[in-house]
């Protein structure tokens, strides 16, 4: 949980990546979209029938609650952070970072 003395973010969503690599096109949708995001995936993280129901409405509702956010380790050890949007392309850097 991200707390800011603005708002709360109440769920941010990561992926994790190494260097170079970028969300990539899967076969159903591209990695961290909103079509992406499903019950099946967030089932598999072990997340519960309440917080599934509340990320996924949240992103319906496009509430502003998720934040989806790429953090890449770069070869020299400093991390890059960015914000994704709902297809889940960069848009830039999330406040904080």
């Amino acid at each position: 949980m991200l707390l800011n003395s603005q708002f709360t973010i109440h769920e941010i969503s990561t992926s994790w990546q190494y260097d170079l690599l970028l969300p990539q096109l899967a076969i159903d949708g591209k990695q961290m979209s909103d079509d992406w995001v499903t019950d099946k995936r967030l089932r598999k993280a072990g997340l519960n029938e309440e917080q599934i129901e509340e990320i996924l409405e949240s992103i319906a509702d496009n509430d502003g609650s998720i934040e989806k956010i790429l953090i890449r380790n770069m070869p020299d050890g400093s991390l890059s952070v960015k914000e994704l949007n709902k297809y889940g392309n960069i848009i830039g850097t999330p406040k904080g970072f």
